[in-house]
């Protein structure tokens, strides 16, 4: 007990020297004024940031109701009005795949049951290109999930071109995920 006494007691004194002397400040700096203090704007000289620069997003908000009938992997039609996934080169309604094995299974009617349940009463985020026989729906957003993107990788639906999707295409080639469970479906991915 002697002993710790002769450490803090030196201790505590020095940290009441500290607490009581304060830093040296002069009487006409004071860093909280007592009393209201008028500003002269013009005498300040603070660095101003440009404002944020914002690219505007050019999309559209498409609604996909209840009732939205489901024409392949890549396209849906809404009241007669056909709509169609850009960048995915899509599976038929009525495909049936091989697998490794040589089983079947109705690899168009589970590709299409996935598009519906992406898209089913949502609010698609989309560039929208209108054409005479179908509306094409580009860069499209479903939440935070991005509509082609979700097909390519699930292997319901192949890449049109290089990019991205081209990425996860591979991806789901080397998962084995939907028709690439057929090692045939890369030579030919509409017979296989």
């Amino acid at each position: 007990m002697g002993r710790l006494r002769r450490v803090l007691v030196p201790c505590l004194f020095g940290l009441q020297a500290l607490i009581t002397a304060g830093p040296a400040i002069a009487d006409d700096d004071n860093l909280w004024p007592q009393h209201p203090v008028r500003i002269d704007r013009s005498k300040q000289h603070y660095e101003r940031l440009p404002p944020l620069q914002q690219a505007i997003d050019t999309r559209v908000w498409v609604m996909v109701p209840d009732r939205v009938k489901v024409l392949d992997s890549a396209r849906f039609s809404i009241e007669g009005k056909p709509y169609r996934i850009a960048g995915v080169h899509a599976v038929e309604l009525k495909r049936v795949c091989r697998d490794k094995e040589a089983g079947r299974w109705p690899c168009g009617r589970i590709a299409a049951i996935f598009l519906g349940n992406l898209v089913r009463g949502k609010r698609l985020l989309c560039d929208v290109a209108t054409g005479e026989k179908e509306t094409v729906l580009g860069r499209c957003q479903s939440g935070t999930r991005n509509v082609a993107s979700e097909i390519v990788a699930n292997g319901f639906g192949r890449a049109d071109s290089d990019g991205p999707l081209a990425t996860l295409e591979e991806l789901a080639r080397t998962n084995r995920s939907g028709l690439w469970r057929n090692p045939d479906c890369v030579a030919d991915f509409d017979h296989c």
